[in-house]
């Protein structure tokens, strides 16, 4: 398996606040990607301060076969971790980023996911999202009152509805594929 990781500042904003922290065990292979939360404070701290903690959390936790309690508590570290920092510095209040990260054991994936980040399976020519956003306009397109077509253009495209550092506690989607 090959593994490629990069970021990019986006057609949007002048400096990129994506980060990325990846692993390679001998029984699996871990990748994280973390997006701060454009237009709020220190997106670029939040989202490398989460892919490092998670990406550490696997590293420390390697020995573990419960992936998806890994995951899981690993995002929940990461939210721990930026939350604790928003609260101490006053540039930092308000801090926040999305997260997608994945274990890959052979042929079979486990993935975590808070907020748009997203996770893609590319096979045979197609690619299929796996994740799910937790964002405004995906869940009015989950409820049938926004098109695709529409959410590109809508006002609150970016607004998401959960994110690691932007509450005490964070829900977290865990995946098997």
């Amino acid at each position: 398996m090959n593994t490629y990781s990069i970021t990019d500042v986006g057609i949007e904003r002048d400096h990129n606040e994506d980060h990325y922290a990846n692993y390679f065990h001998t029984h699996f292979t871990f990748l994280v990607i973390a997006d701060g939360m454009g237009g709020h404070a220190a997106g670029e701290v939040a989202s490398s301060l989460a892919a490092n903690t998670i990406r550490d959390y696997i590293i420390e936790n390697k020995a573990r076969t419960d992936y998806e309690r890994l995951l899981k508590e690993a995002f929940e570290k990461a939210n721990e971790v930026v939350y604790s920092e928003a609260n101490k510095e006053q540039d930092y209040k308000s801090m926040g980023t999305t997260s997608v990260a994945a274990i890959i054991l052979g042929d079979k994936v486990i993935i975590a996911n808070v907020g748009d980040s997203r996770c893609y399976l590319w096979r045979d020519g197609e690619m299929t999202q796996l994740t799910h956003d937790h964002s405004l306009v995906a869940d009015l397109i989950r409820k049938g009152l926004l098109t695709e077509e529409d959410a590109k253009t809508h006002p609150e495209r970016s607004a998401v509805t959960r994110a690691i550092g932007s509450a005490e506690t964070v829900e977290v989607d865990i995946i098997t594929e």
